[in-house]
C-alpha cells in the first residue's frame, strides 16, 4: 500500500497544472461554459485552481483562496453546468491516462461541491 498522497502518486504541482491547462483548454471553447470566464483573469484562474486541486488531493501547500461558495456566488451556475464541467475533467484526466479509480477519487473530493458552487436552484 502507498503512503504517498494521490497528489504525489500523480506527479504533484507540475501534473496537476498540466492537467488545469487542458481543463480550461475544453470549458474555454464550450458554448455553453465558456462565458463564465469572459471576465477572468485566465493566468489567475489558472494559478487559483491548480492549488485548489492540490490541496484537495493532498498537497501540503494550504489553498488560500476564496471557498467556493464565495468564488461562484455571483456567477448563475446551474447543476447542468457543474455536471458539463466534471465531465470536461473527467475527459482530460482520462486522456492523460489516469486510472479509472485514481479520477473516481479526484471526483468523490469535487461532488459534495455541488451546493456550494451551484448557486440557481432548479
Amino acid at each position: 500500500m502507498s503512503t504517498q498522497s494521490l497528489f504525489e502518486e500523480l506527479g504533484g504541482k507540475e501534473t496537476i497544472a498540466l492537467v488545469v491547462d487542458r481543463f480550461y483548454e475544453k470549458m474555454l471553447t464550450d458554448e455553453e461554459l465558456k462565458h463564465f470566464f469572459d471576465f477572468t483573469d485566465m493566468k489567475k484562474q489558472r494559478a487559483h485552481l491548480t492549488a485548489f486541486v492540490s490541496f484537495a488531493i493532498g498537497s501540503q501547500e494550504a489553498y488560500k483562496g476564496k471557498s467556493m461558495k464565495e468564488a461562484h456566488a455571483h456567477l448563475h451556475i446551474q447543476t447542468k453546468h457543474f455536471e458539463k464541467t466534471a465531465g470536461h475533467l473527467v475527459a482530460t484526466l482520462q486522456e492523460l491516462n489516469v486510472p479509472q479509480e485514481k479520477i473516481d477519487t479526484i471526483i468523490s473530493k469535487i461532488a459534495p461541491l455541488h451546493d456550494d458552487i451551484v448557486t440557481v436552484k432548479e
